[in-house]
Formats: structure tokens, sequence, C-alpha cells
């Protein structure tokens, strides 16, 4: 799903945002997957907004920018940059 939402920030601003949401219909779902699992399927799959692996690269790029720690996305981004590497 593509939900176009008003994003709320911490300082009290909000700006317009794309969020990404995947459900247990969807196709590509992948559940409880390992990091390598989630990265080898974002290497390959792109939709309405282009590669995936595009925008794991950015949001982990844009999260470091703000200090931000996230070690999910940080772990997949590892992982992707593993398989991108071979």
């Amino acid at each position: 799903l593509r939900l176009f939402i008003d994003m709320e920030f911490e300082d009290g601003t909000t700006e317009p945002g794309l969020v990404y949401i995947a459900t247990p219909d969807n196709e590509a779902f992948l559940g409880d997957a390992s990091d390598y699992e989630i990265a080898k399927q974002i290497l390959h799959a792109s939709g309405p907004s282009g590669p995936n692996r595009d925008y794991l690269l950015d949001l982990a790029a844009s999260l470091r920018d703000m200090g931000l720690m996230d070690n999910h996305v940080f772990g997949i981004e590892a992982q992707l940059k593993r398989l991108m590497a071979d």
C-alpha cells in the first residue's frame, strides 16, 4: 500500500509524506524474515517509485543525517551492500 499522509515531526512541524505498508496479502510480503532475506528481495524489486534498493539506501542515509539509529534498516542496508558487491 502507498499512503500519502501528513508526517508530524518532533518539533511539531508537519510535511506531506508517502508511506509504504506491506500487508500479508501482498505477494511480495516476507513476514518474519532475516535481514539477508529482505535485502535479497529488495535487490531485485522495483515499484511505482523506482528500485527498492534506492529507497532503502536513501532511507538509511536520511536516518544517519538526522542522527537516528534504526538497527533493522541498517542491518538490511549492510546485507544489501554485500549483495550488491557480489
